[in-house]
């Protein structure tokens, strides 16, 4: 819920630097997926930077205004698990 996507936000470490490349999207009706690679620079526990790569997938769902909604929304990073 948003309680839980507000402390996720809240404890992600600072982020330096944030790109996206690679992006793309699909529309078919009320619904939509974005897609993207993305490069970013955070700041690790001990103050060095940490470079990292990824991917991200995005659902939309479009609204009675004609708006788009996020209703789904996905990210992996590219680096190998510690």
């Amino acid at each position: 819920g948003r309680a839980n996507l507000q402390a996720f936000a809240e404890s992600f470490p600072k982020v330096t630097h944030l790109s996206f490349s690679d992006i793309g999207v699909q529309v078919q009706g009320d619904l939509a997926v974005g897609w993207c690679a993305f490069q970013m620079t955070i700041l690790g526990d001990d103050g060095a930077e940490v470079n990292d790569t990824g991917k991200q997938l995005v659902a939309f769902e479009k609204q009675g205004d004609g708006s788009w909604q996020v209703t789904r929304a996905m990210f992996n990073s590219d680096l190998p698990l510690e």
